[in-house]
C-alpha cells in the first residue's frame, strides 16, 4: 500500500513539474524548447485523462487555455510559437 501510494505521489509530482518546467520554457526558452513547452503542457493534460483522472485533466486543461492559449502573448513570442496552432 504504501508503495503504491508513494508511487502515485511521486508520479504526480512528476507530471507537475513537468507542466510548470514548459509553461517556464514558453516565456523563457530560446527557439525549439518553446515548443516543446507546450507539448510538455499538452502531454501532462493527456496523462492525466488516459490515468481517469478527469478532474485534475480538466483543472490543467483549464489552466493551459487560460495561460497558453487564450493568453495575448508579446508579438514576437506569437509569431515564434504559432499562435494559431497552439
Amino acid at each position: 500500500m504504501v508503495k503504491a501510494y508513494c508511487h502515485e505521489k511521486d508520479a504526480y509530482s512528476s507530471l507537475i513539474y513537468r507542466f510548470t518546467k514548459g509553461y517556464y520554457c514558453i516565456f523563457y526558452g530560446q527557439g525549439e524548447e518553446r515548443l516543446l513547452g507546450i507539448e510538455s503542457m499538452k502531454k501532462v493534460i493527456e496523462i492525466f485523462d488516459w490515468e481517469g483522472s478527469i478532474n485534475l485533466a480538466k483543472t490543467y486543461q483549464k489552466l493551459y487555455d487560460k495561460y497558453v492559449k487564450n493568453y495575448n502573448f508579446p508579438q514576437w513570442l506569437s509569431d515564434i510559437l504559432g499562435k494559431d496552432s497552439i
